[in-house]
């Protein structure tokens, strides 16, 4: 499964347990846009919600190393 860096950031700060708004603010997104990634990121694993997802991450051992995120300008 390939995920993009700003996937793998996102899928990262998600598993920590962080809120959309707050993982919209660490990257410097908007929620809106941390939501699309949430989205595809349901479609990859398969999952229907963030639970899930964490678990299935767990539970897969899935590498989900935490890129720095892009710098806030």
């Amino acid at each position: 499964m390939h995920l993009s860096r700003k996937e793998r950031v996102i899928l990262s700060l998600v598993c920590k347990g962080l809120r959309n708004s707050e993982i919209a603010s660490l990257v410097g997104v908007t929620e809106r846009t941390v939501k699309w990634h949430m989205s595809r990121l349901f479609q990859q694993f398969e999952v229907t919600n963030r639970t899930e997802l964490a678990g299935h991450v767990a539970a897969n051992e899935t590498e989900v190393s935490t890129p720095q995120a892009p710098p806030r300008e």
